[in-house]
């Protein structure tokens, strides 16, 4: 999609590292508000053809990084442990509250025109939990911390002002492990290559976190 003017949030680091924070803080705060006017609409006909994630759907993604990972057996030890806990990263994602999500939530897929977003990118939207897109637009190692908190917190403010479910921070990292195994398990040969090699080690930590390994 073309938008006059307008520039990716993922771009504006060659501009103003200010305006790219603030572009962040903003979109996290649209999403959120997003996902909680969303909640109650998931299911209106408007909206019966997206897709619901669901367990097999979450299964299928890390059974197919766990197949495509294995001539990293060695390097990356722990894989086999975290394959045996079987579904348990992906049960705080199934106990969240579904709502419409994008999908693809990156930085890339938001526009920004003086201080107007435009979302862009949307088909992969589905139902699911809210928490996978507030992961994919802070995921990556070239965020700094700040800005990533900052993102949590407008997150959590705009989609619960009273509060966030005792679970948010679970759930947030199931989210987090459920974008590696999606793009670590994309195609065998994204699996296996140098440059995202940095997916397993936030995948352990995420993993970690969850304690399943």
């Amino acid at each position: 999609q073309y938008v006059s003017n307008a520039v990716r949030v993922s771009d504006l680091v060659y501009k103003r590292a200010t305006r790219q924070r603030r572009a962040m803080a903003e979109s996290a705060r649209w999403i959120g508000k997003f996902h909680a006017a969303h909640e109650a609409r998931i299911h209106e006909p408007e909206f019966s053809f997206l897709k619901h994630y669901d367990a097999e759907y979450y299964r299928g993604w890390g059974r197919r990084t766990f197949e495509f990972a294995h001539p990293l057996r060695r390097r990356f030890s722990w894989l086999s442990k975290l394959r045996e806990a079987g579904d348990e990263w992906f049960k705080p994602l199934l106990a969240a509250r579904p709502t419409v999500i994008h999908g693809e939530f990156y930085a890339k897929t938001i526009l920004i025109r003086n201080r107007s977003l435009f979302i862009v990118d949307w088909e992969s939207a589905a139902i699911a939990a809210g928490e996978i897109d507030l992961a994919a637009l802070t995921e990556g190692k070239h965020w700094p911390v700040e800005i990533a908190r900052q993102c949590l917190r407008e997150y959590r403010r705009s989609r619960w002002p009273d509060g966030e479910p005792a679970g948010f921070a679970r759930t947030l990292d199931a989210a987090r492990i459920y974008l590696h195994f999606r793009w670590l398990g994309e195609r065998p040969d994204w699996t296996v290559r140098e440059k995202t090699m940095w997916r397993y080690d936030q995948l352990r930590a995420a993993a970690e976190r969850l304690s399943l390994i």
